[in-house]
């Protein structure tokens, strides 16, 4: 028997939270700086407010790093979700259950009605905000449920989170604070609320006075795997009313309900590092530079001026076209000149913005560039180039976000009978999301071009040595074939083990020894009678019983 999962009270909760706070904090003033210089009109998301720029109103002068930002989240969105048509599937890591009729047409019908249902919810709409927070926050946090009879999708800024992992790596914890009117405390909760919530809902000045909530949901320890109860389930799921110190509501998920995608990861923090950090630093020095231009360009327009001692500058009129008399004998009127250099103020700004839009990949979604004195090769090279860059971060983003959410979806569909329950053969397997977006197909063409372009300079080696024999004693030609696979990036499941090679090589030699043997024996032979008998010891009457 199951040993049973312990519940836990409010203040346990609220030093779990506490504490992951803490570990967030530490880059709070970061994300204050991030949503200034990429989501200034998101500010007010974060209630920190410790960052170099807290005024919610205020604004950079230049718009440089939210165009790249908003470029990269526009550009993983489209390239990576199509509400149109099937951009995901599914297959096991064991590839005699992946051609069973039954697993195959199981798979494939799964998949269509997980986007017929993710197209009847808003999963585009949540979706495309989780990608916008990742891009700007690098983390992003997107909630998935099955309510009522549809799915429901909801994405949330990291600012409003506390994370934590598995020893894997994985996220596993999440403490989400938000704010709840008291009629919508009401509307969720009823009786379960504080009696200062109960009394401000019927309070017709106060009804829609905020009061601050959090959702906390974690692993449990122990659990009966049977029952699946709520308080038997694998993640708890706890929301606390946080001002009056009472748990509204407890019950359970069968599956962590979260997809936290980070855009790099380090092994210090749950929480992600990106371009968006990097990028800070050019932000403030644009803003800088901005601000010395535009005094540039005022002093230029509107130089200050100086007047002879005593004079009433209400008599001077410093209007365009305007006509001053004045008295030689008592000094001229000079107006300031400005010599500061606006040209290269600018160049440094517009230098400054390339670097930006490189460390968002800016590039990878650009229009095509003239390639009229390009040739194809040179093309595809630098395509290639750019979809690499950023192959590393698609793939983070396809296990932490996409895997996730779709698996969870499947799971919740599956779970309240939308979907038929999995076949016997599935039962207790894992398998895994395939996707068909056009950033994967890219990618593939990528992986495509680099084993063609190996194939090329692999069969140039291959002919040089048949050409010049002595080039065998000199290097090892089978090792730098391998070689170039290996500079061109090509997958390993392409490229043979050494062990594999050596293997298939042997069996080649002894093929091609085996072939040698009978085409001598049948030199041998000479001309057989096909009427006669073979005569006893011969070499026909021994090649009768020959596989051939």
């Amino acid at each position: 028997m199951a040993k049973k999962s312990k519940n836990y009270t409010i203040e346990e909760l609220q030093q779990m939270k506490s504490t992951l706070e803490s570990d967030r904090n530490l880059l709070m003033t970061t994300y204050d700086d991030c949503l200034f210089y990429y989501l200034p009109e998101f500010q007010n998301e974060s209630e920190y407010k410790k960052g170099t720029k807290v005024n919610e109103e205020s604004q950079p002068l230049e718009s440089h790093g939210q165009t790249a930002a908003s470029t990269l989240s526009s550009g993983i969105f489209s390239n990576t979700v199509s509400m149109s048509s099937e951009f995901f599937g599914f297959r096991t890591n064991s590839e005699e259950l992946n051609q069973s009729d039954t697993v195959r047409r199981w798979f494939a019908e799964a998949a269509k009605i997980c986007l017929r249902q993710m197209q009847n919810s808003n999963f585009a709409m949540s979706c495309n905000e989780a990608i916008v927070w990742y891009t700007s926050l690098n983390t992003g946090v997107l909630y998935c449920e099955y309510s009522g009879d549809s799915m429901m999708y909801q994405s949330y800024p990291i600012t409003q989170c506390s994370i934590s992992e598995d020893k894997n790596g994985i996220v596993n914890t999440l403490f989400r604070s938000f704010n709840m009117t008291a009629q919508q405390a009401m509307e969720r909760w009823g009786n379960s609320n504080s009696k200062q919530i109960k009394e401000a809902y019927n309070d017709p000045s106060a009804r829609f006075q905020k009061f601050p909530f959090y959702h906390a949901v974690m692993p449990r320890d122990n659990f009966d795997r049977e029952k699946m109860t709520k308080d038997e389930m694998p993640f708890y799921s706890y929301y606390c009313d946080e001002q009056n110190g009472i748990i509204v509501e407890d019950g359970g998920y069968k599956t962590f309900p979260y997809a936290v995608p980070r855009y790099e990861r380090t092994s210090i923090s749950p929480y992600g590092r990106g371009p968006s950090f990097t990028c800070l630093p050019l932000c403030r020095e644009i803003d800088r530079l901005s601000f010395t231009v535009g005094d540039g360009i005022e002093l230029k327009a509107n130089p200050p001026s100086f007047f002879p001692a005593g004079t009433v500058q209400e008599d001077v009129d410093l209007l365009p076209g305007a006509v001053n008399f004045y008295n030689p004998a008592q000094g001229n009127i000079v107006f300031y000149q400005q010599d500061i250099d606006l040209q290269g103020a600018e160049a440094r700004i517009f230098r400054l913005n390339e670097q930006i839009r490189g460390v968002f990949h800016s590039d990878l979604f650009r229009l095509p560039e003239d390639t009229s004195n390009m040739t194809a090769t040179e093309v595809n090279a630098r395509r290639a180039e750019k979809v690499q860059a950023i192959t590393p971060v698609v793939n983070r983003l396809y296990d932490e976000l996409f895997s996730v959410i779709i698996t969870r979806t499947l799971f919740l569909l599956v779970d309240n009978g939308v979907i038929e329950p999995y076949p016997a053969e599935l039962q207790g397997k894992d398998f895994n999301v395939e996707y068909t977006t056009k950033l994967d197909s890219m990618m593939k063409a990528v992986e495509v071009e680099s084993v063609m372009r190996s194939i090329q300079q692999a069969a140039g080696i291959y002919e040089t040595a048949m050409n010049i024999p002595k080039l065998n004693s000199v290097i090892n030609i089978d090792q730098a074939v391998k070689n170039i696979f290996i500079a061109n990036n090509v997958s390993n499941d392409v490229v043979y083990s050494d062990q594999e090679t050596e293997d298939i090589q042997k069996q080649e030699a002894e093929a091609q020894a085996q072939a040698q043997q009978q085409q001598q024996m049948m030199e041998k032979m000479g001309t057989v009678d096909p009427m006669k008998a073979p005569e006893e010891g011969s070499i026909a009457q021994q090649m009768e019983g020959m596989e051939l």
